[in-house]
């Protein structure tokens, strides 16, 4: 459980620091807007992997089987952990599918990549992105309710 912890802290500390480089780097290339893309996405990933192993521990599994419904209990943590992780670790992946993509793009059409992929496009491609992988968990927030105890 400690090494899980450990990862975790390690794994926020270090999408902080690449968020804060990629923005303190500026936009002038598409690439930084797509890591910062990724950074983002893999600290949303693993913050909410860190949520759902402390709901899980002792302390917390009481404090929340006190505060609600048995029902509830088990859709209160996959609402506000289990279901953002697989979301923003999906986005996670498709930023990285684009990344390669467009290094992949780099090599093949060295001249003319800055053409292809503009801010423009990079911009819509990641927004799409997050709006595709994150919407479904949206309706969750909408549809799910708890009750208190």
């Amino acid at each position: 459980m400690w090494s899980m912890f450990g990862a975790g802290f390690f794994g926020v500390i270090g999408n902080i620091l690449i968020i804060w480089v990629d923005i303190g780097l500026g936009f002038s290339e598409t690439i930084h807007a797509s890591y910062l893309a990724l950074a983002t996405s893999d600290l949303l990933s693993v913050l909410s992997v860190r949520w759902i192993a402390i709901s899980f521990t002792p302390m917390i599994d009481l404090l929340l089987d006190w505060l609600l419904t048995d029902t509830y209990l088990n859709t209160f943590v996959n609402v506000t952990g289990v279901r953002p992780h697989l979301a923003f670790s999906k986005t996670s992946a498709l930023n990285k599918a684009w990344i390669s993509m467009e290094r992949c793009l780099c090599v093949v059409f060295a001249t003319k990549v800055k053409f292809i992929i503009t801010r423009t496009v990079n911009t819509v491609v990641l927004v799409m992105i997050f709006i595709i992988n994150c919407g479904p968990v949206m309706r969750s927030y909408i549809v799910v309710r708890c009750e208190w105890r």
